[in-house]
């Protein structure tokens, strides 16, 4: 049986109108009727755009939102809207999991910060402080970034922007080994969004509590949630939502159907690609391998593996590439190549032996290990 391999998305979101918000939809709606209106200035327009963005309220294609955000970091003498562009294009790079480039974008926001007294502004510094860290794989250092955020948004009372915080809390706790706090995360965050009504953090919380739980040996509680996060994506409608919901259940379907299974990765891949989000269209490749591995066909597997790690820029974040490396070195070990699996595990451990991330160094001592015992080393 397949264990579920849960997709935790990293996002990141931002505040034009610190105010508490019991109700997200007429926020959002106000601020999309002036991202549109013609008869506001165009650095009105952008800062709501840049809000909705940040938010997670839309989701374009990721190239036009670079565009953008180069543009807004363009507006002389606007300088708290070249700081919102600094964080929107930090943003876009951290869901790519590009690490240098998230830490370029940090820097820029770090120096363009206004000088005021508003905390949601520098609670999304904090965001994307807590981004730079992860793509480091420093998970502690994102924690204490996130926990700093997580208390301006409570300062000011914002449901909407503490739920954010802590449906990206999660992750990193997980990561730690904290998953009692971060179920606690998770479940303090869903009792918000079914109070504040915001129907995209919502998703994300119902993905991020099948993990959890899938975590601590809960299946049938996280497939329920697999299977809300599912239907609820698929009334939303949106490419990134759908993208992380049939990955989600890839492996649940695989269980029932194991051609099913790979059908929803390759759904979940297109989704992906459709609005140019390679770091989850990497994700979706390496969850169609599993389930390819599981069903004996390793040829097919390793070309799944492939399609992922040729889409990897040479500077992707550390946990992704070797996981990716790792993944492949035992699907050579399955098809009996024992020899090119302890040269990559080799060249993996070489590389990847002295990481931040301790997930990484384990993964990489670990695949050296079997791999030097599939050949008697």
């Amino acid at each position: 049986m397949l264990t579920p391999y849960r997709l935790f998305a990293f996002m990141l979101w931002s505040l034009v109108i610190p105010a508490s918000t019991s109700n997200a939809q007429p926020q959002r709606d106000s601020l999309l009727a002036i991202s549109k209106n013609s008869k506001a200035s165009e650095a009105i327009r952008l800062q709501a755009t840049s809000d909705l963005l940040l938010r997670d309220w839309i989701a374009p294609h990721q190239d036009s939102v670079l565009a953008l955000a180069r543009r807004m970091r363009g507006m002389a003498g606007n300088r708290r809207l070249a700081y919102y562009g600094s964080l929107v294009a930090g943003n876009i790079w951290s869901k790519r999991h590009i690490g240098d480039s998230v830490q370029v974008y940090l820097d820029l926001a770090t120096e363009l910060i206004p000088d005021t007294t508003v905390k949601p502004d520098r609670a999304w510094l904090y965001a994307l402080e807590a981004n730079a860290a992860i793509d480091r794989g420093d998970w502690i250092a994102s924690i204490g970034s996130l926990k700093t955020g997580l208390g301006l948004a409570e300062e000011v009372s914002d449901h909407g922007m503490e739920v954010h915080f802590l449906l990206w809390l999660a992750t990193p706790l997980g990561q730690v080994g904290e998953t009692v706090e971060a179920t606690e995360a998770l479940t303090n965050a869903l009792a918000i969004c079914e109070n504040t009504g915001d129907s995209v953090a919502l998703a994300g919380v119902y993905a991020g509590l099948s993990g959890s739980l899938g975590t601590v040996g809960d299946q049938e509680a996280a497939d329920a949630y697999s299977k809300k996060n599912f239907e609820l994506s698929k009334r939303l409608g949106r490419h990134d939502l759908l993208a992380s919901a049939y990955l989600n259940m890839s492996h649940p379907a695989a269980n029932e159907d194991l051609d099913l299974g790979i059908a929803y990765a390759d759904s979940g891949i297109v989704h992906s690609l459709a609005i140019g989000d390679v770091s989850t269209a990497q994700v979706g490749y390496s969850m169609k391998s599993r389930i390819q591995l599981f069903a004996g066909r390793y040829e097919a597997a390793l070309a799944s593996l492939d399609q992922a790690i040729a889409m990897a820029p040479d500077d992707a974040s550390e946990n992704r590439a070797a996981f990716l490396g790792v993944s492949r070195a035992s699907v050579l070990r399955k098809m009996g190549r024992g020899r090119e699996a302890l040269a990559l595990s080799r060249t993996l451990y070489d590389r990847y032996k002295n990481s931040k991330d301790v997930n990484v160094r384990m993964w990489v001592a670990s695949s050296l290990s079997s791999s030097e015992q599939t050949m008697g080393n």
